[in-house]
């Protein structure tokens, strides 16, 4: 086999959600050509950067995806984000999300129809969700310390109505228990208690490449639905994961070692439906703190 070219965007949960396919390509020794498309996140690239057979990774808009030449390649993958009409008069295979399915699922199973298709042996097996990290961080973790990312905030796309504006409370409920807390994410998604004595407060100061080294020295990791959330689980950090409206089929961390957490209402989740722009409440996202945290210590003693 010559070469293939894969695409995929936009946010670091979805980059996440595609790296088995580039594993697999990877296992097999397959030049790749990487393209990510309207990344949310612009050091994105560097979660790819330990898979040997990438030969190029470029940032592109969705609009200049037409424009590209893609005839030298044996074929295409692309995440469940894109159309074939998108790509002209080549082999491309685009994923399809099927109801109940996950993400890795979906994009997985387009690589499985275009190895099928040209020939190839077809993977039984999806790989796990992996990114790469330098092993060196100046962030020396304190002891004991749970992970937090807020999750979305502010009105970025509708994505606030699936963060948790409480994580305050769980933190001063872990503080209590002897815990200390370390905030990451971006600005968007302070909460105002970040400041305290007993939270180290990373929120916009890691880049990508030195994230793993830092949460690698958490005992924990706590989180609305998030691209964070991915990540932990994709360095085998025990993490606790809150949903409300989104579906957590599709959107729930591929690992082992995340606990999901679902409001059990009737209402939710809601994504991909009507109610999904029409709620206003977002009952589905009351936790009450105390409870989360009770969850965070008991799933970071599990075995």
């Amino acid at each position: 086999m010559g070469s293939v070219a894969v695409f995929c965007s936009a946010g670091l949960g979805n980059f996440i959600n595609f790296t088995p396919v580039v594993a697999y390509l990877d296992s097999q020794n397959i030049t790749t050509d990487l393209y990510m498309v309207d990344s949310q996140v612009p050091d994105a690239c560097d979660i790819f950067s330990g898979f040997k057979c990438i030969r190029n990774a470029y940032h592109c808009g969705v609009d200049a995806v037409k424009s590209l030449d893609l005839s030298g390649h044996d074929f295409i993958v692309a995440s469940i984000f894109y159309k074939k009409d998108l790509f002209g008069d080549v082999n491309v295979f685009c994923a399809e999300l099927k109801e109940g399915q996950h993400e890795v699922e979906a994009n997985f199973e387009a690589l499985r129809n275009a190895i099928k298709e040209t020939g190839g042996t077809v993977p039984a097996e999806i790989p796990e969700t992996a990114v790469s990290y330098s092993v060196n961080t100046d962030k020396i973790i304190p002891a004991k310390s749970v992970g937090i990312h807020a999750g979305w905030g502010g009105d970025r796309k509708s994505w606030e109505r699936k963060g948790y504006k409480y994580w305050g409370d769980v933190a001063k409920s872990l503080w209590r228990q002897g815990y200390k807390t370390v905030t990451f994410g971006t600005d968007p998604d302070r909460q105002g208690w970040e400041g305290h004595k007993n939270n180290l407060d990373l929120i916009g100061k890691l880049p990508i490449i030195e994230l793993g080294a830092a949460m690698r020295q958490l005992v924990g990791f706590a989180s609305a639905d998030s691209g964070l959330a991915h990540y932990a689980s994709a360095i085998g950090i025990k993490s606790v994961v809150l949903f409300g409206p989104t579906l957590i089929t599709k959107n729930r961390p591929w690992g082992k070692t995340a606990l999901v957490i679902a409001p059990g209402l009737e209402c939710a989740p809601c994504q991909k439906t009507d109610r999904w722009e029409l709620c206003t409440r977002f009952r589905c996202m009351e936790y009450d703190p105390k409870d989360v945290a009770k969850q965070i210590v008991k799933h970071i003693g599990s075995k």
